[in-house]
């Protein structure tokens, strides 16, 4: 990949991706340079005044790859230019690993036998022992993550812990209209889990009319990253290095699915026992609940508080500031 950056009176004006077609065997960046200097200047007449590159050729030997008026070329810039060939670098590599995230889709696709992946969905289920159980689902187009489509959901019943009940109910309430969404709907299906969990979609999407390939991420042995096992709907274990792009790719997914989750469960259930102890106290509704734990800066500041601080606040009389410190220090 070669990134292009125009700047015109020190201010970019625009930039440009190009991608070589195919390289020939050994060919080094010195060669690519060489030959994107001759093609692009060939077309694009007349050159700039200047080019600058971090470049292995020197000057006249790029200037050689045009015929008629050549730039002057820096091949060693210092100072402000030597930055912004460095960003150039790193906005062509991020270019680049974009470009081959679509590509390790189509990889992903011819191993699990479908035309193409363009978009996949991934879940997961966070709960601590059944308790607020939640789901998640992010979502991957053309190897990117698409954070603005994340989508989170309170679990209907806390189903003492079951994870593949809680897949189960959240692949469904996803593609319930799935009718009415066929242009955001994925080309394929990713859960957190193993032949359980892979079941429990297929099950969902059944129930919701949707068909679609679905994949689950096993954990392997001692839950250690990288020995993860690919089980795809119809059983077939896919086996892929743990180097693999693709691999990496679904990893990936696979975190980020696992930290949104994870993210609303602590949220619902740090509300839940912030709230739940004043919530017994008589008294206390939730009006004087927000003042007391604004008064204090949470729960954890008012178990410090003694019933003399308590009544400060307003609507907290000494019988009630001796029933919330009574509650918090049972």
């Amino acid at each position: 990949a070669v990134r292009l950056a125009a700047v015109r009176g020190g201010r970019m004006v625009g930039e440009s991706d190009f991608f070589a077609s195919r390289l020939a065997e050994g060919a080094g960046v010195a060669d690519l340079i060489g030959a994107f200097v001759g093609q692009h200047y060939g077309r694009h007449r007349p050159p700039p005044r200047v080019v600058i590159m971090q470049c292995g050729l020197s000057a006249a030997a790029l200037a050689a790859q045009i015929e008629g008026r050549a730039p002057g070329f820096i091949v060693a810039p210092r100072g402000g230019e030597r930055e912004r060939v460095q960003l150039c670098c790193a906005n062509a590599a991020a270019a680049l690993a974009e470009r081959d995230g679509g590509r390790e889709m189509q990889q992903l696709a011819g191993r699990i036998g479908i035309a193409q992946i363009g978009r996949f969905d991934c879940f997961d289920v966070s709960h601590s022992m059944g308790e607020k159980a939640v789901a998640s689902c992010v979502v991957c187009i053309d190897g990117k993550m698409e954070k603005r489509l994340y989508r989170r959901m309170r679990l209907a019943a806390e189903r003492g812990g079951d994870d593949c009940a809680g897949i189960r109910e959240a692949v469904a309430r996803r593609y319930r209209q799935a009718e009415r969404q066929a242009a955001t709907l994925p080309d394929l299906v990713v859960v957190d889990g193993g032949a359980g969990q892979v079941g429990a979609a297929v099950e969902a999407l059944a129930d919701a009319a949707f068909s679609c390939r679905v994949l689950g991420i096993a954990k392997g042995p001692g839950r250690r990253p990288g020995c993860e096992k690919l089980i795809c709907d119809d059983g077939q274990i896919i086996d892929l290095a743990p180097t693999d792009r693709a691999f990496r790719m679904l990893q990936n997914a696979r975190d980020e699915a696992h930290r949104f989750a994870l993210a609303y469960h602590r949220k619902r259930r740090d509300r839940s026992r912030r709230s739940s102890l004043l919530d017994d106290v008589e008294g206390v509704g939730p009006k004087l609940r927000r003042a007391i734990l604004n008064e204090f800066g949470g729960l954890h500041g008012l178990r410090k508080a003694g019933p003399g601080d308590l009544t400060r606040i307003k609507g907290v009389g000494t019988e009630l500031a001796r029933r919330i410190y009574l509650a918090l220090h049972p």
